[in-house]
């Protein structure tokens, strides 16, 4: 079970999926919201380890033996970020697992890292019938070979086709996992279309795995996914978060201040961090107008982006332009491995405008960064507002502003969270 919230901790007045918290925490509640981020992270590794062992068990007893499982995702990137361990795991305990997604530069590294065979399907992100039906046919002739028990697809185009060919080939164990939904920011036309191929995937599916409360209440709100067959891991958690891998140890404390020095922060300076795609829908615009109404505030302000720019869902070209030429802004580039990154941050900001369940606040939280984020869906579910860190409406700047000002001007702040 996760550690209860500490009542009124944080003593500001904080929105998030829940509603308000009001009040001056007590010294009793200040000390247990000190501790409650690496608290609630270790707590949720072990929840999630606990999630796939009965997962496993299930699987198990299903037909008495061993499963054959075909795992779906719509590009590489998303196998290598968000089923670090998931695939590996159910291995090393005797499932046969596959892998299929688009070919991408990180697939040869899922298959390493996992040690499982992987299968390139010809997916992509945009609706395309000229692409999709080629896909749909690939994907009909990979379940025909490969005769898996369970499907198991994520995000939005793979889910459409592969829990449609597992239907087709009358796979009798489909499970569709709800990492987002696109359609939540999208508009007009092509809003109805995303939105009608979720709801397709999740139909075919017999079962729905939403990875957060409000991913759930989303889906049975919009009629997307039928509620007697949606299920909630725990508190929510897309792949959960290994909370040993980035607590705050003397060592990566020692290669974050080292990091901040070969990126030229200077000394007393705050960083803002963000880690993630380097997109719109990520809020990195709202982000930018924020850092410009702190640097005159705040003497030696550094925002650190860490993440790679992208073609889909791209930034408006201004934007991009600008975060390229202030000298205040530090473009990381993708990383293999962001957790020195946390070390050199001070706060991590993350302004999404959609999410399914983010790791980003579980991440920062166990290397024991205050977090600030919006009450958009999934994202309002990764912080406990006033705790771990602050909550402001999604797109709203002023607010945002200013709860990167309270936990910039007050460190006593940000350490207690």
């Amino acid at each position: 079970m996760v550690p209860a919230l500490p009542a009124g901790a944080g003593g500001f007045r904080r929105r998030g999926c829940g509603g308000e918290r009001t009040g001056p925490p007590t010294d009793t509640e200040t000390d247990r919201g000190r501790s409650w981020s690496v608290e609630v992270e270790q707590q949720r590794h072990r929840d999630g380890e606990g999630e796939l062992q009965r997962a496993d068990c299930r699987l198990q007893n299903v037909q008495g033996g061993m499963m054959r499982i075909l795992y779906a995702v719509t590009v590489a990137g998303s196998a290598y970020n968000l089923l670090r361990g998931q695939l590996g795991w159910l291995r090393v305990r005797g499932h046969d697992v596959h892998l299929a997604c688009a070919p991408g530069p990180e697939l040869a590294a899922v298959a390493a890292r996992e040690g499982v065979p992987v299968h390139p399907l010809p997916l992509v992100r945009e609706p395309s019938w000229g692409r999709d039906l080629p896909a749909l046919l690939a994907a009909v002739r990979l379940v025909r070979r490969l005769r898996p028990d369970v499907v198991f697809a994520a995000t939005t185009k793979a889910g459409l086709v592969l829990m449609t060919a597992a239907r087709l080939c009358r796979v009798r164990r489909r499970i569709r996992a709800v990492w987002g939904l696109r359609h939540e920011t999208l508009h007009g036309r092509r809003r109805s279309v995303v939105r009608l191929a979720e709801r397709a995937s999740c139909r075919f599916a017999n079962t729905v795995v939403a990875i957060s409360p409000s991913i759930a209440a989303r889906l049975q709100a919009e009629s997307i996914a039928p509620s007697d067959r949606i299920v909630t891991p725990g508190p929510g958690t897309c792949n959960g978060v290994d909370a040993r891998r980035f607590a705050r140890i003397p060592e990566r404390a020692a290669a974050g201040r080292a990091l901040r020095r070969e990126l030229g922060v200077p000394a007393g300076g705050l960083v803002i961090g963000f880690v993630g795609r380097l997109v719109r829908d990520k809020g990195i615009a709202e982000l930018l107008s924020a850092f410009r109404r702190l640097r005159p505030r705040f003497d030696g302000l550094r925002l650190l982006l860490v993440g790679g720019f992208e073609t889909g869902d791209a930034l408006a070209a201004s934007v991009r332009a600008e975060l390229a030429r202030d000298p205040g802004i530090i473009l990381a580039g993708r990383v293999a491995d962001p957790v020195r990154f946390y070390h050199a941050m001070d706060v991590l900001c993350l302004p999404s405008r959609r999410e399914g369940f983010p790791n980003v606040p579980l991440e920062a939280a166990a290397a024991e960064l205050p977090v600030v984020t919006t009450d958009a869906t999934g994202a309002c579910d990764s912080v406990a507002a006033g705790v771990t860190g602050l909550v402001v409406p999604v797109g709203d700047v002023a607010a945002l502003t200013e709860a990167l000002a309270r936990l910039a001007a007050f460190p006593g702040l940000r350490r207690q969270m």
